[in-house]
């Protein structure tokens, strides 16, 4: 299998095609890479070795200064999909995990802000500020559920492929495998609770029903599957 570094080198590199005029070839170069990662841990969970695990703590370089609604939950949900945490500090996202899933994220976080902001820049001008954050919070929404549900279908393939090489001990082993990789996710959020206080605070939008729906309808054109999947001083975002 690869090494992490051969898999980080590969994520970088089909990352670099999102600097293509095609929206749909850059999306998709997005999603590989993060099927790329997901492989990884899987084939790494398959492994079961005793070799200690990377460990958790916080990126001293913030994921992003210039805070704003959407980017806090567009970076949740990626982050989450890498065992990942995102908290506020000092109007900062800052994230949390271990260092090669905290590079997935900045690489894939960064390419879909570039996409949500050219989807935006393509909408009509003068619309106001109200109809511009609802638009891409409509597009966070939309590629939210989509990531997550290509998770699942990830996970469902790589036991479907288990199953047909090796029958139903196949089966029982890439369970485990996905078993322990949720178990990475969940010991990420534990850290968390250990070692930062944070309260939870929730963040309120004018809605504006019209770009909230223009938003999502501008998310399902991202090709987040034709390759593969793509997967809060201090203050709990979103909560």
């Amino acid at each position: 299998m690869m090494t992490q570094t051969e898999a980080l080198d590969r994520v970088q590199k089909l990352l670099r095609l999102a600097k293509s005029d095609n929206p749909n070839e850059a999306a998709a170069a997005a999603a590989m890479a993060q099927r790329v990662m997901d492989q990884y841990k899987l084939d790494l969970a398959m492994l079961a070795t005793s070799e200690p695990e990377e460990k958790i703590g916080i990126d001293p370089d913030p994921l992003e200064r210039d805070y704003a609604g959407w980017k806090s939950w567009l970076s949740q949900v990626i982050a989450k999909l890498n065992a990942c945490s995102v908290y506020k500090s000092a109007g900062s996202l800052v994230i949390v995990g271990r260092q090669s899933d905290i590079q997935t994220v900045r690489y894939i976080y960064q390419w879909l802000v570039l996409e949500v902001e050219r989807l935006t820049a393509k909408t009509p001008r003068g619309q106001g500020k109200t109809w511009y954050n609802n638009f891409r919070l409509g597009m966070v929404d939309v590629l939210a559920k989509r990531l997550e549900a290509s998770k699942k279908e990830t996970e469902t393939q790589a036991r479907a492929n288990a199953f047909a090489t090796s029958g139903e001990q196949g089966l029982s082993q890439m369970s485990s495998a996905i078993v322990r990789v949720s178990e990475s996710g969940l010991a990420t959020e534990a850290w968390v609770k250990s070692h930062l206080k944070l309260r939870s605070v929730s963040s309120t939008v004018r809605f504006n029903p019209n770009a909230r729906e223009a938003g999502k309808a501008a998310g399902a054109t991202v090709n987040l599957t034709a390759n593969g999947t793509l997967g809060a001083g201090a203050r709990r975002i979103g909560g």
